[in-house]
């Protein structure tokens, strides 16, 4: 799905800064975003330059994707807020929240498949340019899912972060126990009544937000993680996906081009 965007405006302020790091999903959509609406921008990848971190931390930040100039900055995962941060009006709307959470369902299903290709004793290993190992961009997958089921939960009225690390003993059974375990719960709360009324609020860990954009987010997120899983991760072990993700599943998600 297109994120549309119209109506450039002038931007004062100083010239743009965007902090972002390799395997980073939302430093690359948002990547993408500028790149495609001709904003000009200077490119800091910290996995490449980590002495850049200190313009970062002298203004209390410490995670990316973040956008800066002179006098402001924002934490730009959100398209909406980065839009508005360089001028531009965003119109987009997202899938209604039932088609979504049979995405959900089906992006969990797949990585569930390709986790149990993973020998335990190659979890440890990382993919390029990011230290990573795959137990974590696996356990993230999950986390993602599990995190949007917080949000969405009343009685838990914001999700916990999203940057949960499992320890170094974790297996493959373990994670696999883990993920079940999440996408039962994602289909048990996908089940209620509520799950299907996008425009109803939450709180989440960065701010409020309507229920159909959170799970948006939750969604493509868990899917290109996936992607990097079944794309990059299994081959570097030897294996191969047997239960890749679709097309059809992908379709309509505003996920980055590029996988990695």
């Amino acid at each position: 799905m297109a994120n549309e965007t119209s109506g450039k405006t002038a931007r004062a302020g100083g010239p743009l800064r965007y902090f972002w790091q390799t395997g980073c999903s939302s430093c690359q959509r948002t990547k993408e975003f500028l790149l495609k609406n001709k904003v000009e921008f200077e490119s800091i990848n910290l996995a490449e330059t980590p002495e850049r971190m200190p313009e970062l931390t002298a203004r209390g930040l410490r995670t990316v994707p973040v956008l800066m100039d002179d006098e402001r900055h924002i934490i730009a995962q959100d398209l909406r807020d980065v839009a508005a941060f360089v001028g531009l009006e965003m119109r987009h709307k997202p899938l209604p929240p039932t088609v979504l959470s049979a995405k959900m369902d089906a992006i969990l299903e797949s990585a569930l498949v390709s986790t149990g290709a993973v020998p335990t004793e190659r979890l440890g290993e990382s993919l390029p340019g990011r230290e990573r190992p795959h137990r974590e961009l696996i356990h993230h997958i999950f986390r993602v899912a599990e995190g949007f089921l917080e949000d969405a939960d009343d009685d838990r009225p914001q999700g916990g972060s999203l940057n949960v690390m499992p320890g170094a003993d974790v297996t493959t059974p373990d994670l696999l126990s883990y993920g079940a375990d999440v996408r039962a719960r994602f289909r048990a709360w996908a089940a209620r009544p509520e799950a299907a009324d996008g425009g109803r609020e939450l709180t989440t860990a960065s701010g409020r937000n309507t229920l159909d954009f959170t799970l948006e987010r939750a969604t493509w997120h868990s899917a290109h993680h996936t992607r990097q899983l079944e794309r990059l991760a299994l081959p570097a072990v030897g294996a191969a996906p047997a239960m890749p993700l679709s097309a059809a599943t992908l379709e309509g998600l505003p996920m980055p081009e590029t996988i990695y």
